[in-house]
């Protein structure tokens, strides 16, 4: 009997709380349709302002000639096999093989003056 007691006030607990998630719930429906409706006449207005966005370009970094071991550093290879490069292609070549390598596409030029990797645009 005791077991009937307690199961009997268990339903009605649940029942009762039931209840009152279906009444949150109206409410909630009832706010949406408010909304809904106050947006399609345009009479929603959102207090904050509008984030205005700026299209601008970055900065052109001018690229700065560069050691053999930056330079290898740039381009994903070891210093000498790049110095082995260097020495096997022509100049014309070697600046494409260091274009198709660089990750901004940039040619390389060595000159033997001061030793230095430079950009060529």
């Amino acid at each position: 009997m005791q077991l009937e007691e307690r199961l009997e006030k268990l339903e009605s607990h649940l029942a009762a709380q039931s209840s009152g998630v279906e009444t949150k719930l109206e409410v909630i429906t009832k706010h949406l349709e408010r909304l809904e409706q106050a947006m399609a006449r345009g009479n929603y207005n959102n207090s904050r302002p509008r984030r205005q966005v700026y299209s601008h370009q970055q900065p052109l970094v001018e690229l700065q000639p560069r050691t053999n071991t930056s330079l290898a550093q740039r381009l994903a290879l070891t210093s000498q096999s790049l110095i082995a490069e260097r020495e096997k292609l022509s100049n014309k070549e070697f600046i494409s093989y260091t274009r198709n390598r660089d990750p901004m596409s940039t040619g390389w030029e060595y000159h033997p003056n001061d030793g230095l990797y430079h950009p060529v645009k």
